[in-house]
């Protein structure tokens, strides 16, 4: 694998750095995006696992682009 690749993460990581230093809640804040996002998903997975129980095809769901 080549070693370009660590640049990125190096750039990633600086970023983040950059914005926690810039502002102190930077992480609290994306951990409450987070969760928001996991518990939209989670509740979505579950509509559509009520929304399929009687469906017996073994098709995949369809995923919205």
């Amino acid at each position: 694998m080549p070693v370009t690749h660590l640049d990125n993460h190096a750039s990633y990581i600086a970023s983040w750095i950059k914005i926690l230093k810039d502002d102190e809640k930077a992480l609290l804040s994306a951990a409450a995006k987070a969760e928001t996002a996991a518990t939209y998903l989670l509740n979505t997975n579950e509509q559509v696992g009520a929304d399929t129980e009687d469906d017996d095809s073994e098709e995949p769901l369809a995923i919205a682009a």
